[in-house]
């Protein structure tokens, strides 16, 4: 677990730096416009994604159970099953993708780059078809904790986009040509995938012709969380075309970069505390004391997602305003101001990871996806009512009362329900290094305010003294003696090694 937890890190910071080197020759090689025009497309393929009907989330996890299990011959009919229903699905998203085109080229008629914006669609929309086709070994590679051989091949994935954008900007070919370069990206990954699940396949005589069974289970289990995948669409790819409605696509840059800087964070901590959790949570259901172990890690592991993610989003705050500056011009300081509205928000969010991978392998999963889908189309419908009124910040206010009830009330409440965790008991040790960390943050961007420039140097610097002191903080008030021993042991260890 630890080892894919560090090369899952590896592969959020690659994105990151290919984050940081490639949206500056998009933002400056496209244009405002054109740049708004991609971000509005990326936002509308997003859509696709649906038709994976929380299968994937499913799959992983009756993948998980049959292994912890060690029942084989299930977990036979499970890969069985799976596969089916992926074949079938890929099938259906290339019956969206027409539909997509169609309401895409009737709402947007009267645009002149619509013909661009169907050609991106058309590209991408087909490579996410084959994506769902070929989603199996990604799911057996899940099912088996084996998250190293995903990250490596995403760590090619992101690294064939990178290189490919800074061609095609390069040289000034057009949106098909980079369109063209994501998708060969895209299939270069699912080739990889696919040779490092070979060895997880079960033997074909293994596999009865009868399979109805594991494929009603995982159906009905994908339904269940269908709501949660929608309510995760509706609240991240509304909000842009609602921008781009009211605003105009030249807006959306603004709004993508804050939200691009909260998604590299929240992408961090799901690499930490999210899929590879909702497998262990699920194999801990076998058991014997399957409550007390789910009472321990949740509160262990919100406490540490806590502590991480308010340290990153701290670290944007005092670092944001001059980064922006000179990593995209003076155009773009508008996108930090409005991490302030999220920040409080997004920081209980992160802190839920865990807590999101405990509901899902839960009996309370259903009842917590209806109230995620409802939150979502609340976004969906108010995101073009504030934006038409009040803009990106009616937007932004209104992502963050979203964040404050789903993820901070509700999910605790069921939570408490699977744990028997008051809600302050729950919260008391994240909160408290949530209140300490953010007030060494403050303390910290109020000393060093007149050094922060817009220099790479001085940032540089500012943000290793920045880490340092989170990570002091965090050892001192964000761990217990127990853990701080442990550590110390490790660290022992490594050094005398």
């Amino acid at each position: 677990m630890m080892t894919s937890s560090v090369v899952m890190l590896l592969d959020h910071l690659l994105k990151m730096v290919a984050i940081f080197l490639v949206t500056p020759w998009m933002a400056r090689g496209l244009g405002a416009e054109q740049y708004g025009l991609w971000l509005l497309a990326m936002s509308l393929v997003g859509y696709l994604q649906l038709i994976d009907f929380g299968v994937t989330l499913a799959g992983s996890r009756y993948l998980a159970r049959q292994i912890g299990a060690k029942n084989t011959d299930r977990l036979a009919q499970t890969v069985a099953a799976l596969r089916r229903i992926y074949h079938q699905l890929g099938l259906w998203c290339l019956l969206a993708v027409l539909s997509l085109i169609s309401a895409s080229a009737w709402f947007f008629r009267a645009e002149s780059w619509r013909d661009d914006l169907l050609s991106i669609i058309v590209t991408l929309g087909l490579g996410t078809a084959v994506r769902l086709w070929c989603r199996l070994p990604a799911a057996l590679l899940r099912g088996h904790l084996a998250y190293a051989a995903l990250v490596w091949a995403s760590i090619i994935r992101t690294v064939i986009q990178a290189v490919g954008a800074w061609w095609v900007l390069h040289v000034g070919a057009d949106f098909k040509t980079l369109t063209l370069t994501y998708l060969a990206a895209d299939l270069i990954e699912l080739g990889f995938q696919t040779l490092a699940a070979r060895r997880y396949q079960p033997l074909k005589s293994a596999i009865s012709a009868d399979y109805r069974q594991e494929t009603a289970e995982i159906l009905r289990y994908a339904l269940q969380s269908l709501a949660g995948a929608v309510a995760t669409s509706l609240r991240g790819q509304v909000p842009p075309v609602a921008v781009a409605w009211a605003l105009g696509v030249a807006a959306l840059p603004i709004y993508s970069i804050a939200m691009r800087l909260v998604g590299v964070v929240e992408d961090s901590l799901g690499a930490l505390f999210g899929g590879q959790w909702l497998s262990a949570f699920s194999q801990m259901e076998g058991s014997a004391d399957a409550e007390t172990q789910r009472k321990e890690w949740i509160q262990r592991l919100v406490r540490f997602s806590a502590a991480l993610g308010t340290a990153a989003i701290g670290g944007l705050l005092i670092l944001g305003r001059p980064f922006l500056e000179i990593w995209l011009g003076a155009a773009f300081l508008e996108s930090h101001s409005l991490l302030f509205i999220l920040a409080f928000p997004i920081v209980i969010n992160l802190a839920q990871w865990p807590a999101r991978a405990l509901i899902a392998s839960s009996p309370y999963f259903p009842a917590f996806t209806r109230w995620s889908f409802i939150g979502g189309c609340g976004v969906a419908l108010g995101s073009f009512i504030t934006a038409h009124f009040w803009g990106i910040q009616g937007v932004m206010w209104l992502l963050a009362a979203h964040h404050l009830l789903l993820f901070g009330f509700l999910l605790t409440h069921y939570i408490g329900l699977i744990t028997h965790l008051t809600m302050l008991t729950y919260w008391a040790p994240a909160l408290r290094i949530i209140a300490i960390l953010g007030a060494v943050t403050w303390i910290y961007g109020q000393v060093l305010s007149e050094w922060l420039i817009p220099k790479y140097l001085h940032l540089l610097a500012i943000g290793s003294g920045y880490a340092a002191v989170a990570v002091i903080t965090i050892y001192l008030f964000g761990l217990n003696r127990e853990e701080r021993a442990k550590l110390n042991r490790t660290l022992f260890r490594l050094k005398q090694s």
